[in-house]
């Protein structure tokens, strides 16, 4: 038996409160999500209807779910009265939600952590409605500090904070640890950048129990693909022996060289060296204990050329696919079949004699032009822009329908 233990909702008393009091923050019209802490995107039915959800999960093949509230619910800078009532209203709806199949679905209630007086009171009747548990967002942890500041050995400007000071016990009561700010006083706000494990050395030094590699993900690009797809078919060709383990990891990984060739195809006039620093970005200024830095163009390229062109296929195929189903509001239909357009573009090779043999270029009668050239033809749906398929080719291929 399989179930889901991280599966969001946005049941429908949040949606009628936010419909009534603009002080939540987001509407939803035409069957699309907007609000500040999100980009616009499409309600799919899953997320509000237990039966669509339930279809869903056993088309993955799973039983049931344990539900949480969406992370555009928490609501944590919201004023108190706000809050309380968004997390009242998503209680109820998860209560109502689970009520359809009570043996399949679970849910985490929804905490107003800004006040920990109304989260322990909030939690003790989640509990009695049915909730397993709570949903906290990290948004919340509870900052400390030692007397000596700057401590030798961290990046100046780095600030290490707790994020174990936030405790729900079986008995309904949060407990902050005391750590919030008093009126007046000076205060720091961060972003969080990543959380690891302290390692802590002699002289106080704090660092992070980690490597670089091992953290760096592709944003919005890879929360839609999938946390872990990319390890795992790096995994798979290994296993297959088409790539081969390196038995030292220094600086570059295979994930980290793959996210960087889909880096690269954003940062077009960017050198290998400039798309990996920013695509590293402020977790180069974290101090980890296996220390990273950009590396030359020659290791990177190294890490590169072993990667199998197929592994790299496979990754388009794994991200290819409708972001809108059929059944949405916003899904364009004809005759009951999902409307989509094909085009193409002629993208520059390596002037080299097997890409010309293998490619050819356009403009000219005797190839003489002064690339070879590569033809790419996408379909994608119209709604929702997402990219269904794709084939390459040789540049007098055309764009024929197949």
């Amino acid at each position: 038996m399989l179930v889901d233990v991280h599966n969001h909702v946005i049941p429908e008393p949040v949606l009628q409160l936010a419909a009534k009091d603009t002080r939540v923050g987001f509407s939803v019209e035409d069957g699309v999500w907007r609000g500040q802490h999100h980009v616009p995107f499409s309600l799919a039915a899953t997320f509000t209807d237990p039966a669509a959800k339930l279809n869903d999960l056993e088309a993955r093949g799973m039983w049931g779910a344990v539900i949480s509230p969406a992370p555009v619910l928490f609501g944590y800078d919201r004023t108190g009265e706000v809050a309380v009532a968004m997390c009242a209203a998503t209680n109820q709806g998860m209560a109502d939600f689970c009520d359809y199949a009570p043996d399949r679905y679970h849910w985490l209630a929804n905490l107003p952590m800004q006040d920990p007086g109304d989260a322990a009171g909030m939690y003790a009747e989640a509990v009695r409605a049915g909730a397993v548990g709570a949903a906290i967002g990290p948004a919340v942890a509870v900052a400390s500090r030692t007397a000596e500041s700057p401590v030798t050995g961290t990046p100046a400007g780095t600030v290490a904070v707790r994020a174990a000071g936030l405790r729900v016990r079986s008995d309904g009561t949060v407990t902050a640890e005391g750590m919030a700010p008093s009126a007046g006083e000076l205060a720091a706000f961060c972003r969080p950048v990543v959380m690891a494990l302290a390692v802590v050395r002699r002289d106080g030094t704090v660092l992070a129990d980690g490597w670089l590699p091992d953290f760096v993900r592709l944003g919005e690009l890879e929360r839609h693909l999938g946390d872990g797809v990319i390890e795992g078919l790096v995994e798979t060709a290994i296993a297959e022996g088409r790539l081969e383990r390196r038995q030292r990891r220094r600086i570059m990984s295979y994930p980290l060289v793959i996210r960087l060739m889909l880096a690269m195809a954003l940062m077009p006039d960017a050198s290998y060296c400039e798309a990996l620093a920013r695509l590293a970005g402020v977790l180069a200024d974290i101090p980890f204990a296996r220390p990273w830095h950009v590396p030359t163009e020659k290791v990177i390229t190294q890490w590169r050329r072993p990667v199998p062109p197929g592994l790299m296929q496979a990754l388009f195929w794994e991200a290819a696919g409708p972001l809108i189903g059929d059944d949405e509001p916003s899904a364009v239909l004809l005759a009951g079949m999902m409307v989509c357009a094909a085009d193409g573009m002629l993208v520059n090779l390596p002037d080299t004699p097997a890409n010309r043999a293998m490619f050819g270029s356009t403009g000219t009668a005797d190839d003489s032009a002064p690339f070879p050239q590569l033809r790419f033809v996408a379909i994608t749906a119209h709604a929702g822009r997402a990219m269904l398929g794709a084939i390459p080719g040789s540049a007098s291929a055309g764009e024929r329908p197949c």
